[in-house]
């Protein structure tokens, strides 16, 4: 019987967090935004907040125009023509 055994996931999860503050990586924040804004196009307006708050706001002394640029999205409805908040759609071709 297989045993649950979270301290090798967590070991690998301090290890990447401690690499890419050593390398001054922006992945997290990237990564954190990116999920943001997916939920403020999916028209989840309190969980994008909620979401802001938890992610996003630690990264205002680092970040400060792309967090306040992200939170102005709540300001838009997510088919807004305003630039730089309008929704390009990309097409792939096939």
């Amino acid at each position: 019987m297989r045993t649950k055994q979270p301290f090798p996931k967590l070991t690998f999860v301090f290890f990447v967090e401690c690499s890419l503050t050593w390398m001054k990586s922006n992945l997290e924040f990237e990564l954190r935004r990116q999920e943001f804004i997916e939920l403020v196009r999916s028209g989840q307006q309190l969980p994008a907040i909620a979401y802001y708050r938890k992610f996003l706001v630690p990264f205002a002394q680092t970040h400060p125009e792309a967090t306040q640029r992200a939170a102005t999205l709540l300001a838009f409805p997510p088919d807004t023509e305003v630039q730089p908040y309008k929704v390009r759609s990309i097409s792939v071709p096939l």
